[in-house]
Order: C-alpha cells, then structure tokens, then sequence
C-alpha cells in the first residue's frame, strides 16, 4: 500500500509536495460490569491519510495550498488516483503563505518496545480488582490496551517511523457508606503501566 500510494502522488504532475501517515493500530478491550467481564473486543485496522500541497502563485505571492485525503485498504487504484486529483484541485483554493515541509536533518526516529496487549489487559485488570475498601464497590470497569505504528513519509525524503502504546482504565466506583451512595468516576491513560497509579 505504501509504495502504492507515494507513486500515484508522484505520477500526478499537479501535486507539488506531499505528507503521508501510515498507522496500523492494534488493540484489545474488555468491559466488566461489577467484577464479571461484560464484553471483549479487539481490533486490528490501518489508517492512510496523505495531505497533499498544491504551490501556486497570486497577486505576486506564492502560496502553499493543503488538502487531506484519507486512503482506504479497499480503495481501488482508481479511487486513490480520483482522491488525490480532488485534493489538488481542492488545495488550490487554499491560500496559505509558502512554507518548506520537514527534511530528514530535523526528524528523530522514536521505537519504543511494544508490549502484547492482551497481557497488558491483565495486568491492569489485577491491578484494579486486586485491593478492596471496606463499603466500596466496583460497579463497572473498561480497560484499553493499545498499540500504534505509525510510519510518516514526506516528498522531501522523510520516510520515518515510530511506536506508541497506550493503556487506559476507566472505573466507575460505588460507595454506600454513609448516608448517601455515592459513584466514583475514575480515569488513567498512561504509556508504560504503573501499577501504583
């Protein structure tokens, strides 16, 4: 898909520049309700999205034009050639001042070590249901593991990649201690996890 998509943007002759974003996103999810796992669900998708530069010249000025398509795995070549000519003829009618995009001396590569989502999932699941409080309640529990690979390629030759991971819990906590129940919301996104949070 990737050399696809950078050939038909340097075969349209009206593109002056282009940025594309590759990502290829893997996740697990589990939703529990109380201390019971509701629901699971995981995904594994790939994002295209190129923005495309048209340079033109007005009243004396030059201007850099922009417009972003997004590229679909079941696009067919002639879709994706259709998408890019509408983009240039689209970032014609955008006037921004020119400006230069990203060369290679000003991108630092970042790969960080991924972990296996599922086993991500665990760990954050014993780490909310392994401590109790006294008149406290789970009342439900949604945990996302996630990680992204992203790939950014660019006509002034960039063509760079990095790794993120994301972990995310979101409780909800009841309490009837008291003289009112009372609901909790509770939420923490993090990269590596850190089971005291």
């Amino acid at each position: 898909m990737k050399n696809k998509v950078i050939n038909f943007l340097k075969e349209n002759k009206e593109v002056s520049a282009y940025s594309v974003v590759f990502s290829n996103i893997t996740s697990k999810e589990a939703f529990f309700i109380k201390d019971k796992l509701d629901m699971n669900r995981a995904k594994d998708v790939f994002h295209v999205v190129a923005e495309i530069y048209k340079d033109f010249e007005a009243d004396g000025k030059k201007y850099r034009g922009s417009a972003k398509i997004k590229i679909s795995l079941q696009d067919s070549d002639e879709t994706i050639k259709k998408k890019i000519k509408e983009a240039v003829f689209a970032a014609g009618f955008v006037k921004n001042a020119w400006y230069p995009l990203p060369t290679p001396k000003a991108v630092v590569e970042k790969e960080l070590a991924l972990d296996d989502p599922m086993e991500s999932l665990l760990k954050m699941q014993k780490c909310v249901y392994s401590e109790r409080v006294d008149g406290a309640n789970i009342n439900s529990a949604e945990f996302f593991a996630t990680n992204t690979i992203v790939e950014v390629v660019n006509s002034e030759g960039i063509d760079v990649r990095f790794s993120e991971k994301r972990n995310e819990v979101e409780v909800i906590a009841d309490s009837g201690a008291g003289e009112e129940a009372v609901e909790i919301y509770g939420f923490i996104e993090q990269g590596e996890i850190c089971e005291d949070a």
